[in-house]
């Protein structure tokens, strides 16, 4: 009897975990798959990107390195979205910022593989960005510009039409490239104009109206994107101590775009990187300045609070930079550029972190971090 109910037992959870597969919502990816953490070494002698296996608590293990074919810079790019992982997970998108060329590679479970390299369309890509066939880069270099490409099946590129298009300025600065969540608009974050610049796209991803939104607050940087039109923007306020924040803002089917609630003080200085949970309760920057996260609770509105009165969800090691979410946001990954490290904190249900892992020894200059 005791051996047919552990039968009937072991029965019952595989059908549990193949139910939730059929459905593709399997909420114990994060508890029984392991997932991914991708970095970009950004070397001038040759970009790659660093590749760490996450196993189900979070802690990191080094996979292994994966040539882009094009080149770094050395130095850090000043920038958020310099790795770009599509929704699916099957193409890894990467800037090579001092050979002005981008790449795309399939991912594998345990490796990459470079499917193509091509001319970012401008000088100096620093962001990158993804939505179904469509793939949109920022170039800071000259003028500065935006550059389309078609994904084909086969993960090669090639240019959208009448795709190139210029920023407000020719010394804007720009962080930033994303598309709106349902990709009928991309958005532009300008740190030296204090712009948010946004274009409406046609059907075949031709950018058609361009628009230019005031930052709530000074030096509009790392944005992350929501549900229902919502983008979350970090305000670095030209790293004033203690003077950063963060606003949120409505991007409608035109590319027209409205202030919902900010700027919401970090308290803290040089706010530039943001990322948002995925059930949208949470949000986190990163505070260069100041070595810190603040967190913030998000309301179904959109209303943000911080978590922590003083700005400080938690501490960090120097200069943290980049951020990235696993899958189900269980745990949060941070760049640091002065120490010179990924550090893992596992994400409690009030939004509440704690440190949970670090790896260390990357290189000077390493930029864009990614995760699943």
């Amino acid at each position: 009897m005791k051996n047919t109910r552990a039968i009937v037992a072991v029965l019952a959870v595989a059908t549990l975990l193949s139910s939730c597969h059929k459905d593709g919502k399997d909420e114990f990816d994060d508890l029984f798959n392991n997932g991914n953490v991708y970095t970009l070494n950004n070397q001038v002698k040759g970009n790659s990107i660093i590749q760490y296996k996450r196993n189900a608590s979070g802690l990191l293990s080094l996979t292994g390195t994966t040539p882009t074919g094009g080149q770094g810079t050395g130095s850090g790019l000043g920038s958020q979205g310099a790795l770009f992982l599509s929704e699916n997970h099957k193409w890894l998108f990467a800037v090579n910022s001092g050979s002005n060329d981008i790449s795309v590679l399939k991912v594998y479970d345990k490796s990459l593989t470079v499917t193509d390299l091509i001319a970012s369309g401008g000088t100096k890509p620093i962001s990158i960005t993804n939505f179904g066939y469509w793939v949109y880069v920022l170039n800071a270099g000259g003028d500065g510009n935006i550059a389309g490409f078609y994904l084909h099946s086969n993960g090669t590129l090639s240019p959208i039409s009448n795709s190139i298009k210029p920023l407000s300025s020719n010394a804007a600065d720009p962080a930033q490239i994303s598309f709106s969540h349902n990709g009928t608009a991309l958005i532009v974050t300008e740190k030296a104009t204090n712009n948010i610049r946004s274009w409406e796209l046609n059907s075949s991803g031709e950018p058609i109206a361009v628009h230019n939104f005031a930052s709530a607050a000074p030096t509009p940087f790392g944005f992350a994107v929501g549900q229902e039109g919502k983008i979350f923007v970090s305000e670095a306020a030209g790293s004033v101590p203690d003077a950063s924040a963060l606003s949120v803002y409505h991007v409608d089917g035109n590319a027209n775009l409205s202030l919902i609630d900010g700027p919401e003080s970090t308290t803290e200085t040089a706010a530039c990187w943001a990322v948002l949970t995925g059930n949208q309760k949470y949000a986190y920057v990163t505070n260069a300045g100041s070595n810190t996260i603040s967190g913030y609770s998000i309301s179904q509105t959109g209303d943000a609070e911080l978590l922590n009165s003083d700005g400080m969800t938690a501490q960090t090691g120097k200069g943290p930079i980049d951020a990235a979410l696993s899958s189900h946001s269980n745990f949060l990954y941070i760049l640091t550029s002065g120490s010179h490290t990924i550090q893992g904190f596992s994400v409690h249900n009030d939004g509440s972190l704690k440190l949970i892992e670090e790896e260390g020894g990357l290189p000077i200059g390493t930029s864009g971090l990614v995760a699943n």
